[in-house]
């Protein structure tokens, strides 16, 4: 059995580029089409363009989670990073809006390293992804964020954990 995500959403490269394109039109109409002022914001536009693709690029990355261990390969810098079930110290699962993250914590080179990634699975895939890594790693902590998040409480429940206990001090 593996599981494979993706280090990013294609829907932000998207975003970013309707940002700029927006904000390129807003320069040119305060500008009254003044045309050193249009050709530079369309210049700028296409330059920042260039630079948030390749940083996006560069960050990309593919990750498994094979039997033996977790391969990132990174796929536009021709670079892997293989991780042994061992290294891992946590995953945590992170909810910002409508998306769903992982955080993978593990040692490398004496180094606590994070990778941010797409979440692998969701609902009570995700807990079974949980099971399977603890199969590998009895050590493994998980955690979610934020701690109100319905995935907390299904991670307290299947593999339990201590409960947050909230005071009330008064009816």
């Amino acid at each position: 059995m593996t599981y494979t995500t993706y280090s990013l959403n294609p829907d932000k490269e998207k975003t970013q580029f309707i940002i700029l394109c927006i904000s390129c039109f807003c320069i040119i109409c305060i500008s009254k089409f003044s045309l050193i002022i249009s050709s530079s914001s369309l210049l700028f536009t296409t330059f920042m363009y260039v630079l948030t693709k390749r940083d996006l690029n560069r960050r990309y990355f593919v990750i498994n989670f094979t039997e033996n261990q977790v391969e990132i390969d990174f796929v536009k810098r021709n670079e892997n990073i293989t991780i042994n079930y061992s290294d891992i110290v946590q995953i945590t699962y992170e909810r910002y809006k409508a998306r769903r993250y992982n955080k993978l914590t593990y040692f490398q080179n004496a180094q606590i390293k994070k990778v941010t990634f797409l979440t692998v699975a969701d609902q009570d895939e995700y807990i079974n992804f949980l099971k399977w890594i603890r199969e590998k790693n009895i050590n493994t902590k998980f955690d979610a964020y934020p701690p109100d998040e319905q995935m907390e409480f299904k991670i307290q429940e299947t593999f339990g954990l201590k409960y947050r206990k909230f005071i009330k001090d008064s009816l």
